[in-house]
């Protein structure tokens, strides 16, 4: 149902699913560059991206370190990305 009028894209994270895990350690920072690196890839513009579970953590991060990558996002079963991604600034 989802998939009309959408085109739907499930991809499996770096070392879960059928895919190899990253050489450097695994962190929800590089899962999220991937996706960016992934979108970019499949030429989406601005995708809208939902993210479930892990992958609501993955979202958060995604949208703050490329904010006009997505047009929306929507996150299910998430957890809350507490860790602030690596190389942006603190906010005060």
């Amino acid at each position: 149902m989802l998939a009309q009028p959408y085109h739907v894209v499930i991809p499996d994270n770096a070392g879960i699913g059928a895919t190899r895990a990253l050489p450097a350690p695994l962190s929800i920072d590089a899962m999220a560059r991937q996706t960016s690196a992934l979108i970019s890839t499949l030429g989406l513009q601005q995708p809208d991206v939902l993210g479930w579970s892990m992958g609501s953590m993955i979202a958060q991060v995604l949208t703050v370190m490329h904010p006009t990558r997505c047009a929306a996002w929507s996150c299910a079963r998430a957890g809350q990305a507490t860790a602030r991604p690596s190389g942006l600034p603190r906010q005060r």
